[in-house]
């Protein structure tokens, strides 16, 4: 569910330097002013932390890299789980953890075979299905994706498990049994980061059924439960959906000015926003085979801020390899209706029936 907000929050990283080439020195303005910060302290050099230990770090400097938008963080928590990265047997709580941060990094491949080796030696993992049932899920993958969820609910994970059936069955387009499922489950917890969680499924279901003012309630009532930035974003979208730019922008006032909250702001009409992008992007570096871990960014960039639509188009195909959640679907199919690219509508159209996708913003753009 919050795949596509996590993996937005890397453009940012993407296109906020200079070439390495053309780079100037930076020279601080007085020996106060603070360069980067690189999280928490760690363990003394030569000290060897316990997996534990590792795995709370990782975990700190992991939500350092949601909140910032800064991949870098990530990048060390992985070094931090680093000495068991070869082990067959690396304890449940690191495997899932660098799991975890190889998604947010977009090493999916890498995330699926870890997790799959560790619930093939210990089925009692519901972390590591529920992440598997994501990673299978953001990929098109539904029944693999349905596969996870069942053993969700045969290691007694009933809430969770009835909880990521309910996300795919609505992805199949039942709507009225999802919610069904998701409103039952809501009324069996009071935990705020779980009613959160549920509300915000509720919320993605509406808008993909074409109800961004039911997809609004929703997303109020997850931010009610427990702030957060995802659902900051969602509502910013169910907003813009229904042309109410100056709420979508007080509700992005507050946000940390990552490039998922820029592109909002612009797509509400902000001017600002559009020409900070412009500029980050003017300074952007990118190596070979970035675009390929990144195009989803790179097409929205191309189609809402420089207003490029064939060469958004060519991204969404690039990023459709291997993300293919609805908003990657959406994407191709808005970029090839700006473009007047029949085939490439068609193909998304096309990708959506073998998947088995429902989505009634896709299905309007036929």
């Amino acid at each position: 569910m919050k795949t596509w907000f996590l993996c937005i929050t890397v453009f940012c990283a993407m296109f906020g330097g200079v070439s390495a080439a053309g780079a100037r020195p930076l020279v601080p303005a007085s020996d106060d002013q603070v360069l980067v910060r690189l999280g928490p302290k760690v363990l003394p050099k030569g000290a060897q932390a316990t997996p534990q230990q590792a795995v709370a770090q990782a975990q700190t400097l992991l939500e350092q890299a949601r909140r910032d938008a800064d991949p870098r963080p990530a990048g060390l928590a992985l070094g931090l789980l680093a000495p068991w990265s070869d082990d067959a047997k690396a304890p449940a709580e690191v495997v899932v953890m660098r799991a975890t941060l190889q998604q947010h990094l977009h090493r999916f491949d890498q995330a699926l075979a870890a997790l799959q080796s560790l619930v093939e030696r210990d089925r009692q993992q519901p972390q590591a299905w529920l992440t598997l049932a994501t990673l299978h899920r953001l990929q098109g993958r539904y029944a693999q994706s349905d596969l996870a969820c069942q053993a969700l609910l045969s290691i007694g994970q009933q809430l969770y498990g009835q909880a990521c059936q309910a996300e795919n069955i609505s992805l199949r387009g039942d709507g009225a049994r999802a919610r069904a499922m998701f409103e039952a489950l809501l009324a069996q917890t009071t935990q705020a980061p779980t009613r959160a969680w549920l509300h915000a499924s509720l919320a993605e279901l509406h808008g993909r059924s074409g109800q961004p003012a039911l997809a609004e309630a929703a997303w109020r009532a997850a931010l009610s439960a427990a702030p957060d930035g995802y659902a900051s974003l969602g509502l910013a979208d169910a907003l813009i959906a229904q042309a109410r730019m100056p709420q979508a922008l007080q509700v992005l006032r507050d946000q940390p000015a990552s490039d998922a909250v820029l592109l909002r702001r612009h797509q509400a009409g902000d001017a600002q926003a559009g020409a900070e992008l412009r500029q980050r992007q003017a300074g952007a570096d990118l190596q070979a085979g970035a675009a390929a871990g990144h195009a989803r960014e790179l097409s929205l960039y191309a189609l809402h801020v420089q207003g490029d639509a064939a060469a958004a188009v060519a991204l969404a195909r690039i990023n459709l390899r291997t993300q293919r959640e609805p908003i990657d679907l959406l994407l191709l199919a808005q970029a090839a209706r700006g473009a007047g690219d029949r085939a490439a509508l068609d193909e998304s159209l096309r990708l959506a029936r073998e998947m088995g996708l429902h989505d009634e913003r896709l299905q309007a753009l036929r």
